[in-house]
């Protein structure tokens, strides 16, 4: 007979698991396969990616019987393990590809240990190929953030191993949970490689605390949608984030803000852009005048106006 203590459990996933399975599947339905490396890499490793010496990730634990010196260090980052992948792929003659790899990084407070070091999940996300372009692969995160129910904004920002022209760090909620971008012609030049390489960086631990929450039902408009497409000259530091925040905050019905061509000329002039959007106005309790879509259009215009006298094109 059972002992007295002993009680019958259903068996099945820990919502973590449910978590990070949910979390692989949308990854591997956007067309990336799942990579597991070692934990360890190379001293050589952490040079290549041209971490300066008193960058974090340069304190990693020694083991002492590494396999090899190549294999000689617990991981800190999750990068050189996904460019190591694509130049090994390159050099095998399989010219794209795209991996993600979802583990842990080996961080400890201080050498020597006095202490277990903290083992934080990482999420790294790798496309290489002609076909691949910043844009492309930031459909990674946004699929993730579809998936999950959150939204990401993008910031412009700098990594010693990334191109300082495409690289941009992730926020969920106004926390930066990670970075993405091209990895430097230097490196790719000092390793051979002719493709273009691009990588998402995120922090899978912090980012997993925002996807707790229950996705909430949002039933479809029994109204039909208005689409209107707005042509703005803005200064050329003006980013596309910045702009489709102003833009959004400027009417609760909008549900849906696009760009779709930047243009540049002398007609518009020096340091000035145009950036045309696609706008989504969703009604939710009533169907919209003819002339009430204008009413918010020139609400918004008049925003951005005051607020960064944009113009309309």
């Amino acid at each position: 007979r059972f002992l007295d203590l002993a009680h019958v459990t259903s068996g099945g996933r820990t919502e973590e698991q449910k978590k990070s399975l949910k979390m692989k599947t949308t990854l591997c339905k956007a067309g990336f396969s799942e990579s597991i490396f070692y934990s360890f890499f190379s001293p050589k490793d952490l040079d290549m990616i041209r971490l300066p010496e008193d960058a974090p990730e340069r304190v990693a634990i020694r083991l002492m019987n590494p396999l090899t010196e190549d294999l000689s260090l617990m991981r800190t980052a999750l990068v050189p393990s996904m460019i190591n992948c694509a130049v090994r792929n390159l050099r095998r003659g399989n010219t794209e590809g795209r991996f993600f790899e979802l583990a842990r990084v080996f961080r400890p407070k201080a050498l020597p240990l006095t202490e277990y070091p903290e083992e934080r999940d990482m999420l790294s996300i790798m496309a290489f190929g002609d076909q691949e372009t910043f844009f492309t692969v930031k459909s990674a995160p946004e699929v993730i953030a579809e998936s999950f129910g959150v939204k990401f904004t993008y910031e412009k920002a700098t990594r010693p191993y990334y191109h300082p022209g495409m690289t941009a760090a992730i926020f969920c909620e106004g926390k930066e949970i990670g970075v993405m971008g091209r990895v430097s012609y230097e490196i790719c030049e000092e390793l051979a490689v002719e493709k273009p390489i691009f990588i998402v960086e995120l922090d899978y631990a912090l980012l997993s605390e925002m996807l707790d929450r229950k996705l909430r039902y949002t039933p479809i408009s029994k109204f039909a949608v208005e689409k209107r497409d707005l042509a703005l000259v803005v200064d050329e530091e003006m980013t596309c984030g910045e702009l489709s925040q102003a833009i959004e905050s400027g009417c609760k019905y909008l549900t849906e803000v696009s760009l779709f061509d930047v243009y540049r000329s002398e007609a518009i002039g020096e340091g000035k852009k145009s950036m045309a959007f696609s706008l989504v106005f969703t009604p939710t309790d009533h169907e919209f005048a003819s002339d009430e879509i204008d009413k918010y259009v020139q609400k918004i215009l008049k925003k951005l106006s005051f607020m960064y006298g944009i113009e309309l094109r």
